[in-house]
Formats: structure tokens, sequence, C-alpha cells
């Protein structure tokens, strides 16, 4: 890895931060668009509030990316999007630390798996009851998603603090 400056550190936070300020903007549109989601939505409100939780992982997605190529500056093969969260829970040693835990990377696994099949919309149609059941456990998601980010924002600062200018 090449040796890197406390100043891009700082760049990367300030970068992930404003990736959060982005998710949270999404996180409202969500909290609207899921307002009218009950037993009663129509396919509609479906497709509303599936579009924002395809669009909160796309988020995620690209904080991930982020780090992997502020880090390792390497993406691999087809099952890419899969293997770059599974990615984001290893520690390497001497390079960054984990930014997940197994446990968030299953929840947020959940939303990857999900932008998959809104990605595919014209093979099948969206399934009322399983955006609802997604968006149900959609908070503890972004929850876990914020409180890893806190903890790795720490982490970032601690290893930027020790660098020399």
């Amino acid at each position: 890895m090449r040796r890197r400056s406390r100043e891009s550190f700082q760049t990367l936070i300030g970068v992930l931060d404003r990736e959060m300020e982005r998710l949270g903007v999404v996180e409202r549109q969500n909290a609207a668009a899921s307002k009218r989601l009950d037993d009663n939505a129509t396919w509609m409100e479906s497709v509303v509030v599936a579009y924002t939780l395809h669009n909160a992982y796309s988020l995620m997605e690209n904080y991930f990316l982020r780090v992997a190529k502020f880090f390792e500056n390497e993406i691999g093969d087809a099952s890419w999007h899969k293997d770059l969260l599974q990615r984001m829970t290893v520690r390497i040693e001497g390079t960054r630390p984990a930014l997940l835990t197994p446990e968030e990377a299953e929840a947020i696994d959940e939303l990857r798996g999900f932008r998959h099949l809104y990605r595919n919309l014209y093979e099948r149609q969206i399934q009322p009851e399983k955006v609802a059941a997604l968006q149900a456990r959609f908070p503890a998601i972004l929850f876990s998603f914020r409180e890893a980010h806190s903890r790795f924002i720490r982490m970032l600062k601690e290893i930027a603090g020790a660098l020399e200018e």
C-alpha cells in the first residue's frame, strides 16, 4: 500500500460523511413514501418505496467502493457486488480496519439482493409484500450502517492523527 497522508485521510472522511448526508436525504424520501405502505398499498406505492430502498443500497455500495479504492485499489470479478460487501467485514492488517461486522453486512446484504431484483423489474413484477417486509427492517439496517460509519470514522481519525504532517 502506498503511504497515505493525513490530508488524504481527512479527504476520505469528508467524502464518506457526504455520502452519509446523501443517505439521510434518501432516508427522508423513504419515510415519506413508506407512510402509504400498508396492507392496501398499491403497486405504484410499493414501487416508490422500492426505489428508495434501491437508492439506499446504491449509496452504501458507493461508500464501500470509496473505501476499497482508497485502501486496496482493486475490485474483482463478476460477483464484485457481493464480494465488496463481504470485504468490508475484513480487517486488513497494516492497511485498514474492518468497516462492518459480519452481522451488519448480513443485514445490508438483504438490501443488496433487493436492489438486484429492483434493477431487473422487467423480468418480473414487484411484490408489495416483499417491499413491505424489507421496509420493516430498513430502519434497523440504517441504524446499523450509521453505527458502522461512526466507528469507522473514529478509526480513520486515529490513523490520520498518528501520521506526520
